[in-house]
């Protein structure tokens, strides 16, 4: 074959140019893999910080709890070591069963053999009871249970646990009065149904109760020598420790125990509140009449709904500005004024809504979930207030604490409802999953009001929901048609598309 004639652009390479090209590509790739990790260092830096910081702050409590649980007596450790196999077999057994639905077959064998005959002698039993006097009826449940726990706390004496469980009634009591109903507030405000509104008003009336009683204990803490003078019972005492955490749980049981609770102080409440507004001298309703009128012409329609919307929230507004000018302990009682006081009042507004009308049902949800959110954030700030003492010694912390609390309830800001929806992980999944009151926030993170003017939100469309879909062309094109006046309508004649 004939050559091809030319420069030729190819050469041979040689072993040291193969040997100095390997040596500069490992020199590049071992500064790249520094550089590369160094940079996984520094992004990195803060996550690994803080885990030391929290390794080095869990430890001393990690070597106490050993220390303590070390320190127990043999019999405790065996008891404790049988509790964690029973609760271990137990947890193994039921998986076995829903495996093998053997559970729902039980069940529905419990409840059709014991549950419903009992069920039904207990259901004529309490209805014979109630024709004789509904006041026995109602507390045959509640005298049932504190029978129960008697019988429980006399076992506990016989059995010689009362030293052992000493220590751990106040825990007890304090998990099942707070976190508990914290978290269990928190997950019943993940729809919008009609179990769990009525579920929604059972917890506004335990945070009712629970702030009434703070409120009080707050106050009589602030008097002085008010503890004295004034018959206090000492719930914290070791005697009445059990009994507190019998009431703690009697809270979480499925019962109107609650109803009666909030019927007791609810009502009465909110009757001397009005009773004393009605004492303090306020502005003549002419004179406000005509003012809103000279603005209705005056203003534009925009800003005259916003002064509006300002004046009705303009008392407290002025309340707190006129409180933040108090000496410290005055502002101690404003504090518990506008932290405790006026929500339980804005509470019991929220609960009596739903009864005073039928028409108000909607609107009465919204404010009962709007109200708690704010308890949440309450017991939450509360919570990180006792675990950082060191932010009360701060200047002004006091004042701070009572325009965070005021923020919190002007329904201009509605700033319950967007801390708590911006806090919870699932905050937009909620926005889009649920109904009615969320409905209302929904439209405020995405067009800043409300559909109605007087800031209540609108029934929620049969579409919105958690299976919620958009609409197919075909679907909104029929949806304009039925929109259009037919034949028998004023303007006389047919549309054809």
């Amino acid at each position: 074959m004939p050559q091809l004639s030319g420069p030729s652009h190819c050469h041979a390479v040689t072993a040291p140019e193969l040997r100095q090209a390997l040596g500069v590509a490992l020199v590049q790739a071992r500064e790249a893999t520094v550089a590369w990790m160094r940079l996984g260092k520094l992004a990195f830096f803060p996550m690994s910080c803080g885990a030391q910081k929290l390794a080095h702050a869990l430890t001393p409590y990690a070597r106490r709890a050993g220390a303590a649980f070390a320190a127990q007596r043999r019999e405790v450790l065996l008891m404790e070591l049988g509790l964690f196999l029973l609760l271990l077999l137990a947890w193994r057994v039921r998986v076995l069963l829903r495996r093998r639905r053997y559970f729902t077959r039980l069940r529905a064998w419990s409840s059709a053999r014991i549950g419903q005959p009992v069920g039904r002698r207990y259901t004529s039993f309490k209805e014979g009871v109630r024709r004789r006097s509904r006041i026995v009826a109602r507390a045959i449940p509640h005298f049932g249970f504190a029978l129960v726990c008697l019988l429980l706390l006399r076992a506990f004496g016989a059995l010689g646990l009362d030293s052992v469980l000493l220590p751990a009634w106040a825990p007890l009591s304090w998990l099942l009065l707070t976190p508990v109903p914290w978290i269990r507030t928190l997950l019943s405000l993940r729809s919008d149904g009609t179990g769990e509104r009525s579920l929604q008003r059972d917890w506004l009336r335990y945070w009712v109760l629970w702030a009434t009683f703070r409120l009080a204990a707050g106050a009589i803490a602030a008097i002085p020598f008010a503890s004295r003078f004034l018959p206090t019972i000492a719930l914290d005492s070791p005697a009445m420790a059990p009994m507190v955490a019998c009431v703690a749980a009697w809270v979480h049981l499925p019962h109107d125990g609650l109803e009666l609770g909030y019927g007791l102080v609810g009502p009465p409440l909110a009757v001397r509140a009005q009773r004393l507004a009605d004492a303090l001298p306020a502005f003549p309703a002419g004179i406000l009449d005509k003012l809103a009128l000279v603005l209705r012409f005056v203003a534009p329609s925009g800003v005259y709904a916003a002064l509006m919307q300002g004046a009705q929230e303009g008392y407290i507004l002025f309340g707190a500005a006129a409180c933040l000018l108090t000496p410290y302990p005055l502002t101690g009682f404003a504090l518990m004024y506008w932290s405790l006081c006026y929500p339980i009042l804005v509470s019991i507004e929220a609960l009596e809504m739903a009864t005073a009308s039928p028409d108000a049902v909607q609107e009465a949800a919204y404010a009962t979930q709007v109200q708690l959110r704010y308890w949440l954030l309450h017991c939450a700030l509360a919570a990180a207030l006792q675990q950082l003492p060191w932010l009360l010694w701060l200047p002004f912390s006091t004042h701070a604490q009572m325009m965070l609390a005021v923020w919190l309830q002007l329904p201009y800001f509605r700033a319950a409802s967007l801390v708590m929806l911006q806090l919870m992980p699932v905050g937009r999944a909620l926005l889009r999953v649920t109904s009615g009151g969320a409905a209302g926030d929904t439209r405020l993170l995405a067009a800043g009001s409300d559909a109605t003017p007087s800031g209540t939100p609108s029934k929620a469309a049969p579409g919105e929901g958690r299976h919620a879909r958009s609409p197919r062309a075909n679907a909104i094109y029929s949806t304009r048609l039925q929109q259009q006046p037919g034949p028998g309508t004023p303007d006389g004649h047919q549309h054809q598309e």
